[in-house]
């Protein structure tokens, strides 16, 4: 597949987590205004329900979620800004290279580690934890490995 791809000159690109809020329109200003209208509806839908003596039930709630879709239907703009953002409306993009620069803060090397010419013995297994352990201060993991080991037997 992937020489085929270089054959037809095709560029492919792996999308990282926690990339989607400058990749994907959808996570820019739509999401937003897709939760404002479903919190308020739910919120609606509740006090009815309080009023009413009934319960909220999955039709319910699907009459929420849709209220969001005719909302954004009825409001455009909504993703026509979040186009922007995220460079992907046709009539108003920059070039790949400038789009790069201004995501520079969040791109990171492929290059900074190299599983394949490490060997099993040098292999350092504290790098593949989490950043947050790794802030951690030392009495902070020790603490955390004694909770842990308080509930061993516990489960």
């Amino acid at each position: 597949m992937l020489k085929k791809r270089l054959f037809h000159k095709i560029l492919s690109l792996k999308e990282e987590g926690d990339s989607s809020s400058f990749n994907q329109a959808y996570d820019k200003e739509v999401a937003k205004s897709d939760i404002h209208i479903q919190c308020m509806n739910l919120y609606y839908l509740c006090q009815d329900c309080l009023y009413t003596r009934s319960i909220v039930n999955q039709w319910k709630l699907v009459c929420c979620g849709l209220a969001s879709v005719h909302h954004t239907a009825a409001h455009p703009e909504i993703w026509d800004g979040s186009f922007r953002v995220v460079n992907l409306h046709p009539k108003h993009m920059i070039a790949f290279k400038d789009w790069c620069k201004k995501l520079k803060p969040f791109m990171k090397a492929a290059d900074s580690f190299n599983l394949i010419t490490q060997s099993e013995n040098s292999f350092d297994v504290y790098t593949l934890l989490p950043p947050f352990w790794q802030a951690m201060s030392s009495v902070q993991k020790q603490a955390a490995v004694d909770i842990v080991k308080r509930f061993d037997k516990n489960v």
